[in-house]
């Protein structure tokens, strides 16, 4: 189930005792200075978050009232016994009751500290098993998030990514085909030679009509006859399973993933095609070592129109392929001919996304427009987007554009990589795992600056105050990782859900 960067965030808050959830009770003064929670209580000498300096941010919004992330400082210790907590600068209108909020220890500087911490938390650290599929076709596991047309095309229909749910230790996303009218598909060519015998398995549900696959032969203009069923009005996911003959004279043939009805829509959750008599299989130019990947495996009880939740993974029968670099990447090679026993699937350490990724289709100084999207409206409201080294917050969102006030360091090429740091930017990681390891991230940070400051102060008799949290939050951290990461761990959940 996705979780959102605030939710994780208000977890650190629990798990760490960083930091503090705070909730209006009545409306801040005139002067916008202040924010009114009456369950707090403070006094000067309660140094330990509600502090002078520290970071306070607002997580709600609403008409005429503080805006979502606008973030300012507590400017005095002197909380009240009514919980007014006064701050500087002023936010820009006053916080209304029923507004949420946060306040941070004061060492954390700022908010995009913890944001920082979940963000390398869950893209660099927690990592999860994947099981993607070996095939000829570029990206035919679905990886990536942003579709490269070069890889793949469309005909009579529109193509997206759309998250996985199940079965999610598969890969990352879902291609969705969308028919503009017809018979609408997504294509690749791929280079045969005549006579060979090509397999042709997809993993596919019929999200709205019925789902259709179909080869065709590009040298001579012509389709191809598969050996099996063509196409499924299932709702559930699904393995379609077939082969095909190359014809002869053909040099290439189109790989079809469509739809049938003028306004169908199918989904794809792999598309696995390799020629019968092959004993090497690609991996994605995504793998560049071996250390990615753990070992292969073999669906079993597969059956043409079979439920994919009918099926369990095996190792590889036969021995293990062995992993083997060429002038084009790495390949698994095999024993023996790979034939009707695939697809091979294989283990890879994978990591989560969070928040939203693309390349620009048009910026200027105060947006950033990617027509690719289908964003909510006002769903990026205090997310702040990264483009080139350059940042700006968002104000307000439509579906492909986000705007602000403007861009920090100058605005970004209008064909530019980005990515949103959002509180509403959702992610797949395990909440507690996020968490345990974003807020070890934070108590290494605190523990590293007490030791710099106590270096730079020779202090005799120095205790570091952060040491605790930080061999808590390892411990906890180690748990998650333990729990979440391994591959056998993967393949028992899945099991426990079919």
């Amino acid at each position: 189930m996705s979780v959102t960067r605030l939710q994780i965030r208000q977890q650190v808050a629990r798990d760490s005792h960083l930091g503090v959830l705070l909730a209006a009770t009545t409306d801040g003064a005139a002067d916008f200075t202040t924010f009114v929670d009456g369950s707090v209580r403070a006094v000067a000498a309660d140094l330990v978050i509600l502090d002078e300096g520290a970071p306070i941010v607002i997580t709600s919004t609403g008409t005429t009232a503080a805006v979502w992330g606008e973030e300012s400082r507590i400017s005095s210790t002197a909380i009240t016994s009514a919980g007014i907590i006064t701050v500087a600068p002023a936010f820009s209108a006053k916080v209304k009751a029923q507004q949420t909020g946060e306040a941070w220890h004061r060492d954390l500087v700022t908010v995009q500290t913890v944001n920082d911490a979940i963000e390398w938390a869950v893209t660099k650290v927690c990592s999860r098993w994947a099981f993607p599929v070996l095939t000829f076709l570029k990206d035919g596991d679905f990886w990536k998030k942003t579709i490269d047309t070069a890889e793949w095309a469309v005909t009579n229909a529109i193509q997206s990514r759309v998250a996985f749910s199940f079965p999610n230790f598969l890969g990352r996303y879902i291609h969705r085909v969308t028919n503009s009218s017809a018979g609408g598909y997504a294509y690749q060519a791929i280079d045969v030679n005549e006579g060979e015998v090509w397999h042709f398995d997809v993993l596919a549900r019929a999200y709205t009509g019925t789902a259709e696959i179909s080869a065709y032969d590009v040298t001579n203009s012509a389709t191809i006859t598969l050996n099996d069923t063509e196409e499924t009005d299932l709702g559930d996911w699904v393995w379609i399973i077939n082969s095909f003959e190359v014809p002869s004279g053909c040099r290439s043939v189109q790989i079809r993933l469509g739809a049938e009805g003028a306004s169908d829509v199918a989904d794809y959750g792999l598309a696995a095609v390799w020629p019968n008599n092959a004993r090497e299989l690609p991996f994605q130019a995504r793998i560049t070592s071996a250390d990615q990947v753990y070992g292969c495996y073999k669906a079993c009880g597969r059956e043409t129109i079979a439920t994919v939740r009918k099926q369990r993974f095996e190792p590889w029968p036969r021995g293990e392929p062995h992993l083997y670099e060429t002038p084009f990447g790495l390949v698994a090679k095999f024993d023996y001919a790979v034939g009707s026993q695939g697809p091979v699937f294989y283990a890879e350490k994978t990591y989560y996304d969070i928040g939203d990724s693309g390349t620009a289709t048009a910026s200027a100084s105060t947006t950033l427009t990617d027509s690719k999207k289908a964003w909510t409206t006002n769903q990026w409201v205090g997310a702040r987007v990264w483009a080139e080294g350059k940042w700006m917050t968002v104000t307000s969102n439509t579906a492909t554009i986000l705007t602000g006030a403007a861009w920090n360091g100058g605005t970004p090429s209008s064909t530019a990589s980005y990515t949103i740091q959002g509180d509403l930017g959702t992610t797949d990681c395990p909440l507690e795992y996020a968490s345990a390891v974003a807020s070890l991230k934070l108590a290494n940070d605190l523990y590293g600056q007490a030791e710099r400051a106590e270096h730079v102060g020779r202090a005799e008799g120095f205790v570091n105050p952060w040491a605790r949290l930080r061999k808590e939050t390892r411990l906890l951290a180690v748990l998650m990782d333990k729990r979440h990461g391994a591959v056998q761990r993967t393949l028992e959940q899945y099991s426990e859900r079919v």
